[in-house]
């Protein structure tokens, strides 16, 4: 009897540990998963203990009702061996699921703050949070860094004049004496603000505040994604500079300023490369005056956890801001109970997951909405469609009327329309290593380097019967540029400008695309192959 109470015991535990494992998944996230073809990950959750469970409380009714002598000799021997396997499986997936949630509470320490050597900024960021939202209309964020560290408190002069004794003094918040943080309050909306950071260079920078919500007024802003910020030896691995000097003499001969930047993820290939970091900050050379959203990417987890993303943007890994009749929603599938940062197996967790829908619910009166998520839910590149987020999110968004959803992760443009819904950008065009093998390999692969519906070759993967046939694909290339997007009354309109594409990138180089590098052009290489401008390539709109 008493070996009977044990195995009763055992089988008791196996089911609180089980309770515990989908109290932190979360069952709305089980339920996602088991839709899909990735079943398997609930059932090794879910399946595996309760299959424990159930031996352990039938060895435990043999003992106490009839004993294993009065059993057939072949039950008690194949009993033996199952019993320790499983529990051997059991052990192995517990230890690895609560390791992974460990991780995801008790962070990595950042490096940068005691190995980084140079100084950034400032960047100029829509903030503070407040229950993770934003509002761009009256607030905002400024930051750099300095490598000494400071034990007096830095401040910076702002004001709506440009002349420095004229402008009010304010103090950072409270930090470690390198990463200095000023968090604006009170602004005015739709107004122009100059500042001053007597601790790092002294130049008079000015931004732009949102227009107020209600206002009817117009937005244009540029995105992109993965530019993947790494210098090895004398081999530029980015065009991000590139880009970026293109957009800006782009927007500059139009007379005109993007209100912010979005950046998708993947602005460094390892969180813990300080010198990617180094090269993605001077990079950018608009950072201090117009305002960047980050959303990060699997590449800023890889190495430290995103400890050193989190560090340098000092934001929420998800959160929602407003700027004027806009609303932009930043997530990330990396706190999902999958383990594969670059896919397919990702998800948003529980409680982000809540916090999103929630937010839908809450933006029934905002004109416009917009999402950010590295990881795209339809893509014709290298990943391809991921079928988990398809599950999570494609019925969502339609639903709450979102109108456009901005990924990245595949090094190619893409744009989808869909049924009644968003439209789907993928814009890993951002400076990165490019996908170039698409083009050759068996399953959705690319003809060419554009991958136009049209010309039947749309290489989309159809994640599963429940979606098929309910979006249709724009365009698709591989290509370096940016994609504008403006918004004015009842119109968004979503272009794409192209500053190389791949087949002109290898006629100028000489390369061939089956082995290619990313040399680094100079300014006679730049005017002579017209490398300062951009073409538009494609436009797809959206009417409210």
């Amino acid at each position: 009897m008493l070996i009977a109470l044990v195995n009763l015991a055992a089988a008791a535990g196996i089911i609180v540990i089980l309770a515990i494992g989908i109290h932190i998944t979360g069952l709305q996230i089980v339920y996602i998963f088991c839709k899909t073809s990735h079943f398997d990950y609930p059932f090794f959750l879910i399946g595996v203990p309760l299959i424990l469970a159930c031996i352990f409380c039938i060895r435990a009714a043999i003992i106490a009702v009839r004993g294993f002598r009065e059993l057939p000799p072949y039950i008690p021997s194949l009993i033996t061996i199952i019993t320790p396997a499983m529990v051997l499986l059991f052990c192995v997936l517990s230890i690895t699921y609560f390791n992974a949630h460990r991780e995801r509470i008790h962070r990595a320490r950042p490096s940068a703050p005691e190995g980084f050597r140079s100084q950034i900024g400032p960047v100029l960021q829509f903030g503070p949070f407040k229950e993770r939202h934003a509002d761009a209309s009256t607030s905002a964020v400024i930051w750099y860094f300095d490598p000494a560290a400071h034990e007096v408190p830095a401040e910076i002069l702002i004001g709506t004049d440009p002349v420095p004794e004229r402008m009010s003094s304010v103090a950072e918040r409270p930090g470690d004496g390198r990463r200095h943080e000023f968090q604006l309050a009170g602004l005015t909306p739709a107004t122009r603000y100059y500042y001053r950071v007597p601790g790092l260079d002294g130049r008079v920078r000015s931004f732009r505040t949102a227009p107020a919500r209600g206002s009817g007024a117009a937005v244009r802003f540029m995105a992109l994604a993965d530019s993947g910020n790494t210098k090895r030896s004398s081999s530029a691995h980015s065009y991000y500079a590139e880009v970026t000097r293109a957009a800006h003499l782009h927007y500059a001969a139009a007379n005109e300023e993007p209100a912010f930047r979005i950046h998708a993820g993947d602005m460094v290939r390892n969180g813990c490369d300080l010198e990617g970091w180094r090269e993605h900050f001077s990079s950018d050379d608009a950072a201090g005056s117009i305002p960047v959203i980050i959303t990060p990417g699997n590449h800023e987890y890889v190495g430290d956890g995103g400890a050193n993303f989190r560090y340098f943007f000092g934001q929420p890994e998800y959160h929602a801001i407003d700027y004027g009749d806009t609303r932009i929603i930043c997530l990330h599938p990396f706190d999902g109970p999958g383990r594969t940062l670059d896919g397919p197996v990702v998800s948003t967790g529980k409680e982000q997951y809540r916090w999103v829908r929630d937010q839908l619910a809450r933006s029934t009166g905002v004109p416009w909405l917009i999402v950010l998520i590295h990881i795209p839910m339809l893509s014709t590149g290298d990943y391809g469609s991921n079928e988990i987020l398809m599950a999570q999110y494609f019925d969502l968004f339609k639903e709450h009327g979102v109108d456009l959803v901005v990924s990245g992760h595949d090094h190619n443009l893409d744009i989808f329309e869909t049924e009644g819904g968003p439209l789907y950008l993928v814009a890993g065009t951002g400076g990165s290593h490019l996908d170039s093998y698409i083009m050759d390999r068996r399953a959705r692969r690319w003809p060419g380097w554009i991958n136009a519906p049209d010309a039947g070759r749309s290489a989309i993967n159809a994640p599963d019967r429940e979606h098929a046939g309910r979006w249709r694909h724009v365009h698709g290339e591989l290509s370096w540029g940016f994609t504008d997007v403006s918004i004015r009354n009842t119109i968004m309109a979503v272009s794409y400008y192209r500053w190389l594409g791949f087949a002109r990138f290898l006629e100028i180089t000489g390369q061939d695309r089956d082995v290619w590098d990313m040399p680094g052009f100079d300014e006679m290489a730049r005017e002579r192959h017209s490398l300062k401008s951009v073409e538009r390539v494609i436009q797809a709109v959206k009417i409210r």
